[in-house]
């Protein structure tokens, strides 16, 4: 049977038939799953082992059935089942994936098919029987977090398989009996230090925006100095011994020149002071000079990179391999324009496309760090010690290393890309970027990471201490931030992120883009999205909340939650016990669907038609202003109104309900 093969997915001796062979779905038990070269079949749909070549070209084997020792792992019903998932990866999932990770999820889900056929359940109708959910909730804590993402990933797509396995919900349940281990859990930062430090790295790039013609003039400056002054390349790029007179053309003595003088002329000084000595400082001194101007181009590279990550799911070894043409503007027919950042992945190849959605704020910083790529692109050009085809690279790297004659560390066979550092160092270098003070640990930041984090150390973050920054904290931070919009009442949380978060939380989450993005930034997302919603109801223990029936009706509405046992808070959150739904007053934890609104109409929370306030609504105490403003508008609209007419009616029973929620709040 001669079938023409589907390159660019799997490679090795065995390769897969196109898609369009696939005459109907599921395909039937006679349909080629892998061809060798000469297109015959080495394996079918029906067979109860599949046989495929890793890229390395390793057989990679895939069974159904062991019938030497066990007549069925799982029954046909179920066979089916997960063959057509695996088809379904095979054929018509729009991300890339490698036949390796093709055999570690079946072997994930293999289990849950396994454990259908013993009750003798169809795993189409699986969500239907809560108590095998309740006994797959004592699977490993491990076992669970491989799983979650893929039963998630199938309901996302089963439109497109056929079915589903698992529905949100009970993915919920699922989910509320994982424990993470305490050593394995990457912190969240909290939304004051995060939105602090993202703030800085912005100030940064915006001040670099503002001079960068003048570093751009004082780079070439610098440059045509030291050709001038030893005469050729080679000279001055040779080492400080054997170049024959002074080391360098500044002299910060006598009659040579001033670097500080250059840094005036062009503009620059005052930039530089703020950012690597303070304002005002002297740029002149031992090791500051001309190496201020390698310091600074270095400190842009890292800077960019810490605002990416911010607004990325992507890794830092990921991050830093970009190239300058990473950024695009793209548009989505149901959403729109968005933007999205293209690199190399570091999974396996062809394990997953390397496209990450992304905020339009890191324009400014990609185009910052393109700016300092291409100033050393000058220095790599005339460095006598790079390979000539070096001038034929088809792209920059946005970061790449110093290639000046002043620079250190120069010799032959030097690398394109330095190795990254931990963004704890690159902060700890460049001392100016942060302000200690500010990254200091409060009693509320410590509050909330520990809500998100319930395993984070308690000797490395401790009140009164500076945050311990790390790359991945960024990347976790921002997955939790995209989906978790009000998890704190301030509205730093989301900074920069507000449509943002909406865009990458409608692509991680819902899968609804024709373009293939990261599958490892979607797990991420993901993993976040039943992660932080525990926090939300955990923010209702304490003083901050009140129902407009006292503290009795509050006791009564959290009643299924052991305050004094996070755990089962985390679980109550999690398996649905108390309902959560985010109001303009605060919580609303009816469990039902709500017709009366509460978004932006407070009526018949707070008694505003005239009758009782909502059983069900906990009113924010932190908003009382926002309310307060609420009604003084209200009131504007008021005055301009046709007074008896409905829309005077309904204005005036907003104002009503707002003061009858000011009122509660004051009195609590």
């Amino acid at each position: 049977m001669n079938i023409s093969l589907k390159f660019n997915l799997i490679l090795g001796s065995v390769q897969l038939p196109v898609e369009e062979n696939i005459n109907q779905w599921p395909p039937l038990d006679n349909f080629p799953i892998t061809i060798d070269q000469t297109g015959k079949a080495v394996s079918y749909f029906g067979d109860s082992k599949w046989k495929f070549t890793s890229v390395r070209g390793r057989d990679v084997n895939i069974y159904f059935r062991n019938n030497d020792t066990h007549p069925a792992f799982i029954d046909e019903v179920n066979t089916m089942n997960l063959k057509t998932i695996l088809a379904w990866w095979l054929w018509r999932s729009i991300t890339p994936i490698s036949v390796d990770s093709i055999k570690a999820n079946a072997s994930f889900l293999f289990q849950v098919f396994k454990d259908c056929s013993r009750a003798k359940i169809d795993a189409k109708e699986l969500y239907k029987y809560p108590h095998m959910i309740e006994k797959l909730q004592f699977k490993p804590g491990s076992y669970l977090k491989k799983v979650l993402p893929l039963l998630h990933m199938i309901y996302e797509n089963s439109a497109s398989i056929g079915f589903y396995i698992l529905n949100p919900m009970s993915i919920q349940k699922l989910y509320a009996s994982i424990v993470i281990p305490d050593t394995k859990q990457t912190p969240y930062i909290p939304p004051r230090i995060w939105k602090y430090q993202v703030t800085r790295l912005n100030e940064f790039v915006m001040d670099y925006h503002e001079v960068k013609t003048g570093i751009k003039d004082l780079y070439l400056e610098c440059l045509n100095l030291y050709l001038n002054y030893f005469g050729s390349w080679e000279r001055a790029y040779a080492p400080i011994s054997e170049r024959g007179r002074r080391s360098t053309p500044f002299d910060y003595n006598r009659d040579g020149v001033r670097f500080e003088d250059l840094a005036r002329k062009h503009g620059v000084e005052k930039t530089l002071q703020k950012w690597l000595y303070g304002p005002g400082l002297s740029l002149m001194g031992p090791g500051k000079g001309l190496n201020s101007l390698n310091r600074y181009l270095g400190m842009a590279s890292r800077v960019g990179i810490a605002y990416i990550l911010n607004f990325t799911a992507m890794r830092i070894d990921e991050a830093w391999n970009l190239r300058s043409d990473c950024l695009t503007k793209e548009n989505d027919p149901d959403f729109g324009d968005f933007w999205t950042i293209t690199g190399e992945t570091t999974k396996l190849y062809l394990d997953s496309d390397s496209r990450w959605i992304t905020s339009p704020s890191v324009e400014p910083s990609v185009r910052m760090m393109v700016h300092v790529a291409e100033l050393r692109e000058n220095a790599a050009k005339v460095c006598p010690y790079l390979d000539v085809k070096h001038d034929a690279a088809d792209t920059l790297y946005l970061i790449s290393r110093p290639y000046e004659p002043w620079g250190i560390s120069l010799g032959k066979g030097l690398p394109s890309i330095s190795h990254y550092t931990s963004y704890a160092s690159v902060i700890d270098l460049n001392d100016r970027l942060f302000d200690s003070n500010q990254v200091s640990i409060s009693v509320e930041d410590i509050s909330i990471a520990r809500l998100i984090t319930p395993s984070l150390d308690g000797t490395k973050y401790q009140v009164g201490k500076r945050w311990p920054f790390a790359w991945h904290q960024l990347r976790r931070t921002g997955a939790v931030n995209m989906q978790a919009s009000g998890l704190v009442s301030d509205s730093s949380l989301q900074y920069a992120l507000k449509h943002q978060s909406r865009i990458q939380s409608l692509y991680y989450a819902q899968g609804c883009s024709k373009l293939i993005f990261n599958e490892d930034g979607r797990t991420e997302y993901i993993k976040a999205a039943y992660e932080t919603r525990a926090v939300k109801l955990a923010q209702l223990v304490g003083n901050r909340f009140a129902s407009p029936y006292g503290q009795k009706r509050q006791d009564m509405l959290l009643a299924p939650i052991n305050q004094g046992n996070f755990k089962k808070l985390l679980e109550a959150a999690k398996t649905g016990k108390v309902g959560f739904r985010e109001v303009l007053l605060g919580v609303c934890l009816n469990k039902e669907h709500c017709t009366k609104g509460g978004i932006d109409n407070i009526v018949y929370c707070v008694g505003g038609h005239g009758k009782g306030a909502c059983t069900d609504l906990l009113i924010d105490k932190t908003k009382l202003i926002q309310v307060k403003q609420l009604k003084a508008e209200t009131e504007l609209l008021l005055e301009t109104t046709p007074s008896g007419s409905p829309y005077y009616t309904a204005l005036s029973a907003q104002i009503k309900a707002a003061q009858n929620a000011i009122s509660i709040i004051e009195a609590n």
